[in-house]
């Protein structure tokens, strides 16, 4: 077994596509033989068979694919695409520490944005968006899974009995009046991104259901986690404004994350071809063994790229020993829980 859900288990399986052998995860409905439990499992069975029918047209690098469906007896099973990795939370959690700064932005973070984006374009509300729902590959690929919350349409008001929500990764106005929007997912987005700059850590920790939506409902944020970068934090606070009109689009934390990556090669890229002409100025000038008649211009430019430079391999040390101490703490006596393989399915959900 691969994991578990709300809805059933996740095994391993092969399926024959195309006339090849193709190894498979298997989602298998919880058979209920208790006559007093009929109507709980038609219940379940009907929300695979709406997860079924919402992802058999998706097809995107960021989005896990339906296979196919076997409905002629039971148990009801759903046949999607295996992915060689483990949930998202399990592999910040095994790695912690020692995932560096490039990864988690343009991997982890775009990777998980560019998915939900897609989904949306697809006019679907996800309503779980959370790090245990997003798959990722050993090729550092995340796919966002678990469509068993999800909605058609721009919007969707649950019903007032169903109070089952994952309430740390919930809208303030999914907690009030119980509304679903796009713009809610990109407030959950906003928790993943902490997630993924907090290495897996569990947010609002230590805080009861209560004290946490009080916090999320007077418009407390979580803190700057340690080590995130000014500008990814930036989206984050876009991401979690209490109004929801004033929260970006999917489209727009797509962009806006571009836009960090972009900088920072920009940047790395600047350092280069400042020092390669520096170098260059300098090789002149010795070569003349004259380097105090330098113009004025290229001493200035040797000056300002050997500064940038040491910034840069100052910036670099700073996050290989924040890793270094991280895995050393961990490594003293404390030994963190196992990835479980390959887990398709993660329950986390709290009562409102």
């Amino acid at each position: 077994m691969l994991g578990e859900g709300q809805f059933g288990e996740v095994h391993a399986g092969e399926a024959v596509i195309d006339g090849k052998k193709v190894p498979v995860a298997v989602k298998i409905a919880k058979t209920i033989k208790d006559k007093k439990n009929i109507q709980q499992a038609k219940e379940k069975i009907k929300e695979m068979m709406h997860e079924a029918r919402l992802m058999r047209y998706f097809n995107h690098e960021n989005v896990v694919k339906i296979l196919g469906v076997a409905v002629c007896r039971e148990p009801l099973m759903i046949i999607i695409e295996m992915v060689n990795g483990g949930c998202l939370s399990d592999v910040l959690e095994s790695r912690k520490g020692n995932v560096d700064e490039d990864e988690k932005i343009e991997n982890m973070s775009l990777g998980s944005a560019r998915g939900l984006e897609y989904i949306h374009a697809q006019k679907i509300i996800h309503r779980d968006i959370a790090a245990r729902n997003v798959l990722y590959t050993k090729n550092r690929v995340a796919k966002i899974s678990d469509f068993g919350m999800s909605r058609h349409g721009d919007f969707y008001e649950m019903s007032r009995g169903n109070k089952k929500v994952p309430l740390r990764w919930t809208a303030p106005e999914s907690m009030v009046a119980y509304q679903y929007t796009p713009k809610t997912d990109v407030f959950s987005f906003s928790i993943l991104l902490w997630e993924i700059f907090s290495d897996g850590d569990e947010p609002y920790k230590g805080m009861t259901s209560i004290e946490v939506k009080r916090m999320i409902s007077c418009g407390e944020r979580l803190k700057k986690p340690e080590g995130c970068p000014d500008s990814i934090f930036q989206i984050m606070r876009k991401c979690w404004e209490q109004n929801p009109d004033n929260r970006f689009s999917m489209s727009e934390v797509v962009k806006q994350i571009e836009d960090v990556i972009e900088h920072a090669h920009s940047e790395e890229s600047e350092v280069q071809s400042r020092l390669n002409t520096a170098v260059h100025s300098a090789e002149k000038a010795s070569s003349k063994d004259d380097l105090d008649d330098l113009n004025e211009p290229s001493r200035i430019l040797i000056s300002q790229t050997k500064r940038k430079q040491k910034k840069h391999h100052r910036r670099k040390k700073r996050q290989k020993l924040r890793m270094h101490k991280k895995s050393a703490e961990t490594d003293d006596g404390q030994k963190r829980p196992k990835i479980r393989h390959h887990q398709h399915m993660k329950s986390s959900h709290n009562i409102l």
